[in-house]
């Protein structure tokens, strides 16, 4: 009881019993959430999504406009106003030339001029090939740089 007196009449404890007092009444608990809905996932719902319109990854402009925004925002530079490589048959329609042709033109004629050196036995030609064989009898396949892995 005397402890008690002797705290009772220190200024700080008589200035923080109003705030101990109004401590004791704030510890009421704030109300529970309400509870989350299950959540279900049907099959259906999921292979809609990856399969439908709802994938992200479908495109959703073609290729000309895209090239026509990109025109408009500055990004590419507009077409010339003769395109030889762009021939259009009517409005809507766009021909774009193959050139396959002339990449096959170009690689038969490289063909041909490697079956010339061959049937000539050019020197150097033979050169690199003995090399070439010699190099695969002294060295087996997948002896070359291991990155530091033995």
């Amino acid at each position: 009881l005397g402890f008690c007196r002797c705290l009772g009449g220190r200024p700080s404890v008589r200035r923080d019993k109003p705030a101990r007092e109004s401590a004791a009444g704030v510890t009421e608990t704030p109300p529970p959430e309400p509870p989350q809905p299950p959540l279900l996932i049907s099959r259906e719902a999921v292979r809609s999504t990856v399969f439908g319109a709802g994938n992200p990854s479908l495109p959703t402009m073609t290729l000309d406009q895209f090239y026509d925004f990109q025109v408009k925002k500055g990004m590419f530079p507009a077409p010339p106003a003769n395109a030889s490589s762009v021939v259009k048959a009517y409005p809507g329609e766009v021909q774009r030339i193959d050139p396959s042709e002339e990449l096959a033109a170009a690689s038969e004629a490289r063909a041909a001029e490697a079956d010339a050196k061959e049937e000539a036995h050019d020197e150097e030609q033979l050169r690199k090939a003995r090399q070439w064989d010699e190099f695969k009898d002294e060295h087996r396949r997948g002896s070359g740089n291991r990155m530091n892995r033995s």
